[in-house]
């Protein structure tokens, strides 16, 4: 045996039957080490494994660097896993991201002629990236920054608004807001015999060539054909000086006058003058589109996540490349979640509360909408969007829910209720104090019981800006290991007033305008989400014994339920022969009634 740091006792540790090493997960001392060890102690609960296995599991993920500085430990210096965790921290203590400060918010300004919907989903990501951020602090920045007036002088009427309260009201404004932009737009409409005369090339009668010329319509200046950009790690110029022998991007279109411009700004995208690499529009939509598609899945130390972001690290890196997603507006990344909810212990409703349910369904079904016959929706040939597969995927889809934009979420019309998995909620940079208490459990993977954080009402909203539904709904926060963020049940799925085609992967809703929206599953990401959930339901039949997967039917391994991985011997007679096992790494409130069971059967 070579020279290690580990000490004897964690090397005669055996490593669990079919325990899963994490040889997807790599650290090469360029990432943010806090991050990579959360998420390496969530892979590793989610084995459920003890200190020794976690101790010789972590090296598989080192790489370059890491590795070398791990190799270079005194021989036999490591007697736990917080040994290693408190070494790693201190050797790169220096690439631990720095949270923002609040100071941050008050360079978040409103631009000139911007949509008040674009500055609020400006000013909604950087909150996310502020540790401590207070609903005081963001209100004040949120109106230093607006050029709405009427919205601006509506927050001043409060001291202090919740975040929640803003975007409530902000929905008002923006509607106000893009009624009035339309309205202004028809009216500059040019009449038809104008139309006429500009087609033809025409000039009005006693009008000069440069008079015409002066009228003339003006072009703006370029901008990127996005809406929102994911956030680098690094300047654009350097992002492409890192990716360009690998053909990423694609070649650009050629400059109109390569050899004219400006000398002193040249383009090392377009190989002109002009304007500089960093300011690019090309290069900047290419790069996002490269992003999008999956193909800097190598380069994933160049894109920047927001803090606080836990990561899905054994499927997420499996399932960048090539995706055909939906992207509502922004550029967030994923979170975790489980897959089959069910109420437990329900109480008896009261006759009084059946008549509070009746009244609000009457009140909300006198809507202006609903008093409408509502649309057709239909689909057809033109909505198959992708070749058949074999696997019976899921619809996951991108929505924006509260202040951000959220991946992996599970449309599922089995589950009654809206889930939130608690890292979705941290991450949201939403409080305890905003929950309101849910009177009953639940039972989550591995069929076994959680109590809820509680319940909190956020706006939602599915598809792209022109064809957007918003509503308010109810989350129940739920703390648990899944591959999902979010689980949106009926009562949401009711109020978009959606209907779901999960052959063509398609979700067609009624949008906020009276017309038919439509957005498409996550092809790519259900899929790795729906084996994620398989393999997370066996790991958890080892550790809390048959699950109800065993019933389903793409589980073709059907083996006899026995305990694996880290095992306690204990007695179940008088006799010291009659003995067996269970998994030591349990919950007590599991593992002593399970003991008690067997040995009174």
């Amino acid at each position: 045996m070579g020279v290690t740091p580990f000490h004897r006792s964690i090397l005669e540790v055996r490593l669990p039957k079919h325990f899963d090493k994490p040889t997807d997960m790599r650290y090469d001392g360029t990432q943010d080490p806090l991050e990579h060890l959360t998420a390496f102690e969530a892979r590793m609960n989610l084995e459920g494994v003890g200190d020794e296995v976690r101790c010789r599991a972590f090296p598989v993920t080192l790489a370059g660097p890491a590795i070398r500085w791990f190799n270079g430990l005194p021989q036999g210096s490591i007697y736990s896993f917080s040994d290693i965790s408190r070494a790693f921290l201190a050797q790169f203590t220096t690439r631990i991201a720095k949270a923002k400060h609040p100071i941050n918010l008050l360079g978040v300004t409103q631009r000139q002629g911007e949509p008040t919907r674009k500055y609020l989903d400006r000013f909604n990501d950087e909150c996310l990236e502020i540790d401590g951020l207070t609903d005081s602090v963001a209100s004040l920045c949120l109106t230093n920054g607006l050029l709405n007036e009427n919205f601006r002088k509506h927050l001043t009427m409060k001291p202090v608004w919740t975040m929640h309260e803003i975007q409530t009201v902000a929905k008002e404004y923006i509607n106000d807001e893009e009624v009035s932009r339309v309205v202004a737009a028809n009216k500059r409409q040019p009449s038809y015999n104008q139309t006429r005369q500009q087609g033809n090339g025409e000039r009005p009668k006693g009008q000069t060539r440069e008079e015409a010329l002066s009228k003339a319509p003006r072009t703006f200046p370029r901008v990127g054909k996005f809406t929102n950009y994911t956030p680098l790690a690094l300047p654009v110029a350097e992002v492409y000086q890192q990716i360009a022998e690998k053909g990423i991007p694609p070649k650009p279109r050629p400059l109109k006058d390569r050899t004219g411009g400006n000398k002193n700004l040249y383009c090392d995208y377009h190989k002109g003058y002009g304007h500089l690499t960093q300011d690019c529009f090309d290069l900047k939509d290419a790069l996002e589109q490269a992003i999008r598609e999956g193909k800097l899945a190598a380069f994933s130390h160049l894109i920047r996540e927001p803090r606080r972001r836990y990561r899905d690290q054994d499927e997420e890196g499996k399932t960048r490349s090539a995706k055909r997603r939906q992207e509502p507006e922004g550029g967030e990344h994923g979170l975790t979640v489980i897959n089959v909810v069910t109420a437990k212990n329900a109480a008896p409703r009261s006759r009084s509360a059946h008549k509070k349910d009746t009244k609000i369904l009457s009140i909300s079904s006198s809507s202006t909408r609903n008093s409408k016959k509502p649309p057709f929706i239909s689909f057809g040939p033109e909505d198959q969007w992708f070749d058949d597969v074999q696997e019976n995927p899921p619809m996951v889809i991108t929505a924006r829910v509260g202040t951000g934009l959220v991946k992996r979420i599970h449309v599922d019309t089995g589950a009654d209720s809206n889930i939130m998995f608690r890292n979705v909620f941290d991450a949201l940079g939403l409080k305890d104090a905003d929950l309101t208490t849910h009177q009953h459990g639940v039972i989550g993977l591995g069929d076994h019981f959680i109590k809820p954080d509680g319940v909190i009402s956020l706006p939602i909203s599915v598809g792209q800006t022109q064809g957007r539904r918003s509503a308010m709904a109810e989350f129940v926060i739920l703390r648990d290991s899944t591959a999902y963020n979010i689980i949106l049940g009926r009562k949401t799925i009711n109020d978009f007033e959606a209907i779901i085609n999960t052959k063509l992967l398609i979700m067609k809703f009624v949008t906020d305008d009276g017309s038919i929206g439509s957005i498409r599953g996550d092809l790519e990401t259900a899929v790795a989400c729906d084996n994620a959930s398989l393999s997370l339901r066996k790991k958890s039949k080892e550790a809390s014994g048959v699950f109800l997967a065993d019933l389903d039917a793409r589980v073709d391994d059907k083996p006899r339920p026995e305990p694996e991985g880290d095992l306690e011997k204990f007695r179940i007679g008088d006799e010291d022969e009659r003995f067996t096992f269970v998994n030591k790494n349990l919950p007590r409130e599991l593992k002593e009634p399970l003991v008690e069971m067997i040995r009174a059967s």
